[in-house]
C-alpha cells in the first residue's frame, strides 16, 4: 500500500530525531506525517533555512509590534499554503499569550479533506 502523504522520521517537542528504544529510528505516515510537517513549516523562521529562505513564517518581523496580527496570519496562511497537500488557508486566527503565540488554523488539502491544526509556538 502507497502512502498519500509519504512517510518520515517522526520528531519529539524539541524537533530531535526520536530513537525507539530498540535503537531504531521511529517514523510518522499519513495524516501524522502531514500534521508534522505542517508544525515544522509553522516553526520555522523564514530566511534561515539555506535551500528555500522562504520556508517558514517571518516571526521576528511581529515579535515587538502587537497590532500587526493581521500581518502575522497572512504570513502564516502563505507558509501554510507552500505545503503541496493544502488546496486552501480556510482561516487563521493567532493570538500572543506572554512568550507563547497560540495559532489555530482551518485547512483544506488537495483530496477535499479539512484539517484542523492548533500549535503553541
Amino acid at each position: 500500500m502507497a502512502f498519500v502523504y509519504g512517510s518520515t522520521f517522526r520528531l519529539d517537542d524539541r524537533g530531535e530525531v526520536v530513537i525507539t528504544p530498540g535503537n531504531d529510528l521511529s517514523l510518522v505516515t499519513e495524516y501524522e506525517k502531514l500534521k508534522q510537517d505542517l508544525s515544522v513549516i509553522l516553526h520555522s523562521q523564514k530566511y534561515q533555512y539555506i535551500f528555500d529562505l522562504n520556508f517558514g513564517v517571518d516571526y521576528q518581523t511581529y515579535l515587538t509590534d502587537t497590532g500587526t496580527t493581521y500581518f502575522l496570519n497572512r504570513d502564516i496562511a502563505t507558509a501554510l499554503e507552500s505545503y503541496y497537500f493544502v488546496k486552501r488557508v480556510n482561516s487563521v486566527n493567532s493570538k500572543r499569550v506572554g512568550n507563547v503565540l497560540q495559532i489555530d488554523a482551518d485547512l483544506t488539502l488537495e483530496n477535499a479533506e479539512n484539517v484542523i491544526i492548533n500549535l503553541e509556538i
